[in-house]
């Protein structure tokens, strides 16, 4: 079992290590200039090349994929450009209300799941039929059931917001 235990782990780095260089590599090769984008195009030459240097934009690629792969292991995700903030400081802001939304969308496939299963398991002609239902559900694509689902609950019923998160302050404004 330790062994077993052991070689799931070794995968996981290396799946997570090769989903981060491969998305390290796709920043690289994409269109555009984040300094541009943050500057905007009238910028000085001074102003660019002091904002690259502070954002390490003036190493190498290798070298500033180096950087990142070594602070890895301190949980050091770096800086990001957008925010200029720890990437680490950010992910932990967001982590209540993606849990919150995790354990909402848990809670509501359960809700919708255990019905129909003891529905499939109480009568055996409505079980084939589920069991179709529940496969064509799976097959379709996250983005094609959100935006379904966006337009019956923010637009056809309002029921929820089409966007944004109003804060936990008032809790049946963030619920709705």
């Amino acid at each position: 079992m330790a062994a077993y235990t052991l070689r799931r782990l070794l995968l996981a780095l290396a799946t997570w290590w090769l989903a981060g260089t491969l998305a390290f590599a796709l920043l690289l090769l994409l269109p555009g200039d984040p300094v541009q984008a943050i500057l905007g195009l009238e910028a000085s030459p001074q102003a660019r090349a002091a904002l690259e240097r502070s954002l390490g934009l003036d190493r190498p690629p290798l070298e500033r994929y180096w950087l990142w792969l070594s602070g890895l292991p301190r949980l050091d995700l770096g800086e990001s450009i957008r925010y200029g903030r720890p990437v680490l400081a950010l992910a932990a802001e967001r982590l209540p209300l993606t849990l919150a939304l995790v354990l909402l969308g848990l809670g509501g496939a359960l809700l919708l799941a255990l019905p129909l299963a003891l529905l499939a398991v109480r009568s055996r002609a409505l079980d084939p039929a589920l069991g179709s239902l529940m496969g064509l559900l799976q097959s379709l694509p996250t983005f094609f059931l959100g935006v379904v689902l966006l337009y019956a609950f923010a637009v056809h019923l309002p029921l929820l917001p089409a966007s944004g998160f109003p804060g936990w302050e008032d809790p049946p404004k963030a619920l709705r």
